[in-house]
């Protein structure tokens, strides 16, 4: 059977995947804050349960890679615009590409919003990648990283695949492995 592990992403999921001795996922990729200090909670009040003697954690993150920065941050142009929308009530929508975003008038509320956390999405070249995922990872004494990938795509793009998403995956495994 597999292992029962509790998604939050506040003090109290913490306290409770703690206090039942199960393994904590923070939903780190939805960009919220106050990861640290959650962790903190989960480990202070872990018990150990039969199949879990100590406390583990998984944290999540989003990654935009491509082989140079400027790629990289285009390509993550869709996704912060989605982020914006969600975090500002706006409607949710079909992502836009990244050739909409060239030319994107950003709404008041959409540029207001507030920012997912900065440990949330890692984008750039697979080496600066790399690099903020395993600074986060010590950072927070995670027991795994849960790599997301949020690549937009461009207009021409095959729609029933995500190509830059699965190009951010090839190259930050060829950095990592």
């Amino acid at each position: 059977a597999p292992d029962i592990w509790l998604l939050g992403s506040s003090a109290y999921s913490a306290e409770a995947a703690g206090q039942l001795g199960l393994p904590y996922v923070f939903a780190n990729h939805f960009g919220m804050p106050g990861i640290d200090e959650t962790l903190r909670l989960y480990r202070e009040s872990f018990i150990p349960s039969a199949s879990f003697p100590e406390p583990r954690t998984l944290v999540p993150v989003n990654v935009v890679v491509a082989e140079n920065a400027e790629e990289a941050n285009k390509l993550a142009l869709p996704q912060k615009l989605s982020n914006a929308r969600l975090r500002s009530g706006g409607k949710v929508e079909p992502q836009a590409t990244v050739d909409e975003m060239e030319n994107y008038d950003w709404a008041a509320r959409e540029f207001m919003a507030p920012a997912p956390g900065p440990d949330s999405m890692f984008v750039g070249t697979p080496e600066h990648v790399a690099e903020g995922i395993s600074a986060l990872a010590t950072r927070l004494g995670a027991d795994e990283v849960m790599v997301s990938p949020v690549a937009g795509a461009y207009a021409g793009d095959d729609v029933d695949r995500g190509v830059r998403r699965e190009e951010s995956l090839r190259l930050l495994a060829r950095e990592i492995l």
